[in-house]
Parts: structure tokens; C-alpha cells; sequence
């Protein structure tokens, strides 16, 4: 499975305006029958605090995922096949205890929420509904666990999980599910081909309370 990664980078603190170098004056009055005189020049400097640190995070989600070959299950019963795949915080730099990355999913054409894998090149293309959780899913525990398709849809898609300060290395494990008894009583001939479909991640900055 190859993996890809999602950066972004948000700034935390300003820069310093330029230096400025000021010098003030003072005078040594004298005279031709005055002893030698002096007069006393404090030299000042300061050193700044470093600046805030540049907060950013790498997320590394599947570059793609596949099924394999789907089977026509002979009875009218459920057929799950399952996929399993990581996302991770790979790097998490600089970010406050408040500050967490919040990463959404969502199909990149669905138009009611859910996930789905379709046949190319076909005229009339069949559709298969896939489902996503984030949990090791397998037929023992499945009906413990409800897919993020029922959760909330938001414009970035289902909250899958977050990456806080101290989580980098921290993996995500998301199944994805397909009823293969969607195929049942199908022409295979009129069904069969390829078929792909797009997940589309989605990572932001959020700050914990706000």
C-alpha cells in the first residue's frame, strides 16, 4: 500500500521589526590649563527571546486502497469483505496542548453522504456502497461499531480522528467495509469491469475548547 502525505503549515507568533541602533551624546568640556578629563560611555545591548516556533503537522493517509476481486455471493445474505489502511501523524511540531489536527473524510462525488466505488467505462454504470470506520472492523465485532457515514456530514466530510500536541508516530486504523451482497442476483456479465471511486482527506488546525 503506498502512502502519501498532506502538509500544512500554519505560523504561530510574528517576526521581529528590523533592528534599530540609537546612540546618545554627551560632552567633555576642558580647558588648556585643565587636567586631563574622562567622561564615562555605557555600552547596552539586548538579545530578544527566540520567536514562537513555526506550528506544523505531516499526515500520511493510503495513496490508494483495493478491494481485490469481488465475489457474487450465491445466498441473499450479508458478504463482507474487509480493507484495512493507517493514517498517521507523522510529524506534529510545535503545537500547544490546545492544538489538535482534526482530519475529515469524505467521497469525492457522493451526493448523499456516502462512500462509493463505480464502474468505469461503462453507459450505464453499476454503483457499490462501501463504509468507513475507524476501528479494526472484522465480522466478530461489526455490529459494535456504527460506520462515520452515520455520524454528521460537514462541508469537509465525517471526522475520522485527531492529532493532538505528543501524538506524532500516533496511527489511525480505518476499515473499510463492502457488502458484497450488493452483487446478488446480478448479471455478472452486465456488472463486471473495474471500478474505483476517491476518498477525499481533509486536515485542519483546530484549537481545543474554542
Amino acid at each position: 500500500m503506498k502512502t502519501k502525505k498532506l502538509v500544512s503549515i500554519l505560523i504561530a507568533g510574528t517576526l521581529a521589526a528590523a533592528t534599530a541602533i540609537s546612540a546618545s551624546a554627551q560632552t567633555i568640556n576642558g580647558t588648556l590649563d585643565d587636567d586631563e578629563k574622562s567622561g564615562n560611555t555605557e555600552v547596552n545591548a539586548r538579545i530578544e527571546a527566540a520567536a514562537p516556533g513555526e506550528v506544523s503537522y505531516v499526515v500520511t493517509i493510503p495513496d490508494s486502497v483495493d478491494f481485490g476481486t469481488l465475489q457474487q455471493p450465491k445466498t441473499d445474505t450479508n458478504s463482507n469483505k474487509y480493507l484495512s489502511c493507517d493514517v498517521t501523524a507523522t510529524q506534529i511540531k510545535n503545537f500547544s496542548k490546545k492544538q489538535a489536527v482534526k482530519v475529515c473524510v469524505k467521497d469525492s462525488t457522493s451526493s448523499d453522504g456516502k462512500f462509493y466505488i463505480t464502474q468505469k467505462n461503462a453507459e450505464d454504470p453499476f454503483k457499490i456502497k462501501y463504509d468507513i470506520y475507524n476501528h479494526d472492523v472484522n465480522d466478530d465485532n461489526i455490529a459494535q461499531y456504527t460506520p462515520l457515514s452515520d455520524d454528521t456530514l460537514t462541508e469537509n466530510g465525517y471526522h475520522l480522528c485527531s492529532f493532538g500536541s505528543g501524538s506524532e508516530g500516533v496511527t489511525q486504523k480505518v476499515t473499510l467495509v463492502l457488502n458484497q451482497k450488493a452483487l446478488y442476483n446480478k448479471n455478472l456479465n452486465d456488472i463486471a469491469g473495474d471500478y474505483s471511486g476517491t476518498m477525499v482527506f481533509h486536515t485542519s488546525i483546530n484549537t481545543i475548547g474554542s
